[in-house]
């Protein structure tokens, strides 16, 4: 196994002014290239609306980014595909969401995955509970309905089948989806499937952070990976994922400490390593399509967003 050199402790951090931290993020960086260690800098939540996805574009026109995940039921997904299709070095993926907006499949055939409102609704909290009152293999067939809809919706949009796959806020981590994936997977055949096989990063100087979601969902998920043997099952579908993921731990709040602070996991990887970004916020007015869930509302026009786009571009 390849050894870089040591990169700096992550109580060195606070010291660091932040054109010294990009410095060195930088050299890491180039460190990973010398080494050969395959990395991408990732963007998920393209066609969400016309602000992000605009916020998205201009990351990989600045070359802040090599990839980008496409929510295709957003009505903004087919102008934002168009606008990826003009760069064709931007690889991209289908995000499978089965959590909000319109769904793509016969919402008689999907009835579980929809709210009052005929959305779609299915968040990690709410897959477990479904999880406890109904059969896997129905909950597994309405995944896959939707998912095969818009994988369909995908390959009209771009030209070409969906091989690249994940999904939003992970929830095909949750095993009826992951059979969704799966059986996806023995339709078309894929090429990736993200597992974020993150590290445990430890920031003092980033402490408030550890009172949110992101790191009770980054042990759930690490735990759920473990224990359901995911890693195994995509190696014997012949599905690649990456090796070290960076992303979950500090979602909303990724910065050039946070990536810094992964490198001595990264030196360590044996395949790729996928570094993920939400850039950009939306605008007040594209908030509207979040008005029966706040929460969401929030979370895409949250000040963090647009603190990431910054560390992305200074990567």
């Amino acid at each position: 196994m390849l050894h870089a050199p040591a990169t700096p402790e992550s109580a060195s951090l606070p010291a660091l002014s932040p054109s010294q931290l990009s410095t060195r993020l930088h050299q890491a960086l180039w460190q990973l290239r010398e080494l050969g260690i395959p990395y991408r800098i990732h963007a998920d939540d393209l066609g969400l609306s016309p602000s992000i996805s605009a916020h998205i574009l201009e990351c990989f026109d600045r070359g802040a980014l090599q990839s980008a995940s496409v929510i295709v039921n957003s009505p903004a997904a087919e102008a934002a595909v168009a606008e990826a299709l003009r760069r064709p070095n931007l690889r991209l993926h289908l995000h499978l969401n089965w959590s909000e907006g319109p769904p793509l499949a016969p919402p008689d055939h999907i009835p579980l995955l929809l709210d009052a409102h005929g959305q779609l609704c299915v968040s990690f909290g709410r897959l477990l509970a479904l999880m406890v009152r109904h059969p896997a293999a129905e909950l597994t067939r309405q995944l896959v309905a939707e998912a095969r809809a818009q994988r369909r919706r995908f390959a009209e949009l771009t030209g070409h089948p969906a091989t690249y796959l994940d999904s939003h806020i992970h929830v095909h981590l949750l095993p009826p989806a992951f059979a969704a994936v799966l059986a996806l997977h023995a339709e078309v055949p894929l090429h990736y499937v993200r597992l974020p096989r993150e590290p445990w990063l430890w920031l003092p100087q980033r402490l408030p952070d550890y009172v949110s979601a992101g790191p009770v969902k980054h042990l759930v998920l690490q735990a759920l990976i473990r224990q359901q043997g995911y890693a195994n099952q995509l190696a014997r579908a012949g599905i690649a994922t990456c090796d070290v993921f960076v992303g979950v731990l500090f979602t909303g709040r990724m910065d050039a400490r946070v990536i810094t602070a992964a490198l001595p996991d990264c030196f360590a990887a044996l395949g790729e390593i996928e570094f993920l970004f939400h850039p950009g916020q939306a605008t007040p007015r594209e908030v509207e399509q979040w008005a029966h869930r706040p929460e969401l509302a929030n979370y895409y026009t949250h000040p963090g967003r647009q603190l990431e786009k910054a560390a992305l571009l200074a990567v």
